[in-house]
């Protein structure tokens, strides 16, 4: 597991602090030092979920997304006419290896090609900066419909996970799979897991592990650990 390394947020030095996983302390000077982790909020559209926190300094209140923070503590000033983009597409998995600099384009291909873009542009292989066929995505949902692994139809498309997922879901190519009926999959090992599995992967989760490595780490699908993500399973175990 990567360690956490915390570092002063520019401009809050000795203010707040942000950690290469995204998480962000207050540092509070009164007669004595205390830290304190602080909770942020989620700002959610159509296209992404974003996470921000409110830092204040000299009674002035600024708003800031997590992800900013992290690529400006851990990466640097963002240049000009750049933005932050995340490796994995997951605009949720704000650890400082999952994220980069790069232009407007970079980004929304990046969402394209990760699937997470939710239907913004022209539909199917009619969208310019499509990778996919419409042929190519038919054959997906027979594989889907045939048992077939989402990381195995990834890698026979040269895709990510969460493209497979977002077709089967219809948030991609719905033009295409809108009349499917997708078989429910089964997922061996979702049931097997003890309590104190459970309870370390939703740790895991609030640490900002990216779902594709812990689904690799107990050998279970990434829908498996969404499930649990979005506690639609295993609700009634807590991991504190």
């Amino acid at each position: 597991m990567i360690d956490e390394i915390w570092k002063d947020i520019p401009g809050y030095e000795g203010f707040y602090q942000i950690s290469n996983k995204g998480r962000v302390k207050s540092l509070v000077f009164k007669d004595y030092k205390r830290e304190k982790i602080l909770k942020y909020c989620k700002n959610i559209n159509r296209y992404s979920t974003r996470f921000f926190i409110d830092l204040k300094r000299n009674c002035i209140k600024e708003r800031f997304y997590i992800h900013q923070l992290v690529a400006l503590a851990f990466i640097g000033p963002c240049p000009e006419g750049m933005e932050v983009c995340h490796n994995d597409g997951n605009a949720e998995n704000n650890c400082a290896e999952n994220l980069r600099y790069g232009t407007h384009q970079e980004n929304m291909r990046d969402m394209i090609r990760h699937g997470t873009n939710n239907g913004k542009g022209p539909a199917g292989e009619k969208n310019g900066n499509s990778i996919l066929t419409d042929n190519q995505v038919k054959e997906i949902i027979q594989q889907i419909n045939d048992g077939i692994n989402f990381e195995q139809i990834a890698n026979n498309f040269n895709v990510s996970i969460p493209v497979i997922s977002n077709i089967k879901c219809k948030r991609l190519w719905k033009h295409l799979s809108k009349d499917v009926e997708f078989k429910e999959r089964v997922n061996k090992g979702s049931t097997k897991f003890n309590d104190d599995q459970i309870k370390y992967i939703k740790q895991l989760i609030k640490d900002n592990i990216p779902s594709k490595e812990i689904a690799k780490q107990f050998n279970v699908s990434y829908e498996t650990i969404n499930r649990i993500k979005k506690n639609q399973t295993f609700k009634d175990v807590n991991n504190v």
